[in-house]
């Protein structure tokens, strides 16, 4: 990534290489804003944090920033550049993330569920997989079995779900 852009064109430029994320639809569709938090939030996990921290809200990790800086973007969108990292360790990272995400990528229920299930196992003592199914289904009742079993093999399957300490 080049040295001199801020955060906001970071996001933009790698939001283009990416493909999920329609100006169009963002200001209109909740559903547009879930993807961007969720995927924002799975990108940084494979190492590649851009300056968003995120909280648990009510549909999972959040960040306020992110919301602004994507909101802040929507004018200017079209003329942000794709960008890459210029550390291949960084792009590979990158590249692993986009096999992560491949098939899924506007998939609202699935991004929420596998970030959901990502920052409850990170961040709680007990992160076995019923407890985080029960937490995240306080929070979200629509949330199927199915649905969570199937992200959390996923995510298991990537080494995203090591044993916390």
């Amino acid at each position: 990534m080049a040295q001199n852009l801020n955060r906001k064109e970071v996001l933009g430029g790698l939001l283009h290489r990416i493909g999920n994320y329609s100006p169009a639809q963002f200001d209109q569709d909740f559903n547009q804003r879930l993807i961007i938090q969720k995927t924002i939030y799975l990108m940084q996990q494979f190492d590649l944090y851009i300056g968003y921290d995120f909280n648990w809200y009510l549909r999972g990790p959040y960040s306020p920033d992110l919301t602004r800086d994507s909101y802040q973007i929507l004018r200017r969108y079209g003329e942000l550049p794709k960008i890459g990292f210029a550390d291949l360790e960084a792009e590979a990272r990158f590249q692993r993330f986009l096999a992560f995400t491949s098939r899924r990528l506007h998939d609202h229920d699935w991004l929420e569920a596998v970030a959901s299930i990502h920052y409850l196992h990170k961040r709680t003592s007990n992160n076995d997989p019923e407890t985080i199914y029960r937490r995240i289904t306080a929070k979200m009742p629509t949330l199927n079995r199915k649905l969570f079993d199937e992200s959390w093999a996923h995510l298991n399957s990537f080494g995203l779900l090591e044993a916390t300490n």
